[in-house]
């Protein structure tokens, strides 16, 4: 990559080249900032609201629904609109209910070290995956007044692997291998 290029690589991978059927392409480190920088405030809100926790960014290349998600805490009918271009998933790590207070800083920098974001492109989801139960939903459109909501199959994408090129590095941080 050139000091011109704006985007960047999924985790671990070099960037993906353009005929790869999934990949983050498009995923500008603008972007990835912007979402990264909501992991550590919704470590805490994820905790105490779950499926209350998240938001709407409104960037330059698009607006980006953030949900975070805590397996086995946070309900599992969390979706994104969609009507966004883009939809980002902050995975904590399992939790247990009922969460132990109080909640330590100790807990929450483990957690946000431990977080993985997934930055997704609206075109992904489709209906025929629900149809099929795959990983990518695209649930209840109607039509364009009425677009329905886009949700992930997360119980089956982990297994399959299909979370893994979205995945997005922390811009914030220098990599020292």
């Amino acid at each position: 990559m050139t000091h011109h290029d704006h985007s960047i690589p999924p985790a671990g991978r070099r960037a993906a080249p353009s005929t790869a059927k999934r990949s983050a392409r498009g995923v500008t480190v603008n972007m990835a900032r912007r979402v990264w920088d909501l992991v550590d405030p919704y470590a805490l809100a994820s905790l105490l609201s779950p499926d209350d926790a998240g938001t709407v960014l409104d960037l330059h290349e698009g607006q980006v629904g953030v949900l975070p998600f805590r397996p086995g805490l946070t309900a599992n009918a969390r979706a994104w609109s969609a009507r966004l271009p883009w939809a980002a998933l902050i995975l904590y790590p399992a939790t247990r209910e009922p969460v132990q207070y109080p909640i330590t800083e100790h807990r929450l920098a483990a957690d946000t070290a431990a977080a993985k974001v997934y930055l997704f492109p609206a075109h992904i989801f489709t209906e025929r995956a629900w149809r099929k139960g795959d990983t990518f939903q695209h649930i209840d459109y109607l039509n364009d007044n009425q677009p329905g909501v886009f949700w992930i199959n997360l119980d089956d994408a982990s297994t399959r692997g299909d979370l893994n090129p979205y995945e997005i590095t922390n811009p914030n941080t220098t990599n020292r291998t």
